[in-house]
């Protein structure tokens, strides 16, 4: 299969790589679209994150290839999803999505909703996983079926809510 890798720090082209095997926790993916952040360039051109050999690519969206054993999802092959897969270093080298397949996270593939074209859902994967981390680790707030009455009545200020990880936080905020 093709894919973008990193081959020498700062330097990244399309070669030919094997399929990834799939993993009991994970969905294999075949991306229509995929999102271009700072991650992306990070993993080529930025020592801390180079990794030689990394498949480049972090958001995504596409379409469902296989499942794997250990994955308690809805989904099923043909669905169409989005998400985010980590690349650089210390994660898996053939977890980006810049390729022919990816190998999704179980627990971090979603279903795209129809009314949702698949070239916007190639962008959500980041801005939903940040904001999840903001929220929910960093800040502390419960899940949002947890505690319904957490925060009621109190303002909560969201800095730059109208990017694409501030739109996620205001609705996820008011949840």
């Amino acid at each position: 299969m093709r894919a973008v890798q990193s081959i020498s720090l700062g330097r990244a082209e399309i070669v030919d790589i094997p399929e990834p095997e799939l993993k009991a926790d994970s969905i294999l993916v075949r991306p229509h679209y995929v999102g271009c952040n700072p991650c992306d360039y990070m993993t080529i051109d930025m020592s801390f994150a180079f990794t030689e050999g990394q498949v480049v690519g972090v958001d995504y969206s596409g379409v469902v290839e296989k499942i794997g054993e250990d994955v308690k999802t809805d989904l099923r092959p043909g669905d169409r999803v989005c998400g985010a897969v980590a690349a650089g270093v210390g994660c898996d080298i053939s977890r980006g999505c810049f390729a022919d397949l990816t190998p999704g996270y179980g627990h971090f593939v979603f279903p795209v909703p129809q009314n949702v074209s698949m070239e916007q859902a190639g962008v959500l994967g980041v801005a939903f996983s940040t904001m999840a981390i903001s929220l929910y680790q960093d800040f502390g707030f419960p899940l949002p079926d947890m505690d319904p009455k957490f925060g009621k009545g109190k303002p909560f200020f969201i800095f730059g809510g109208s990017t694409a990880t501030g739109l996620w936080a205001v609705q996820f905020a008011k949840l």
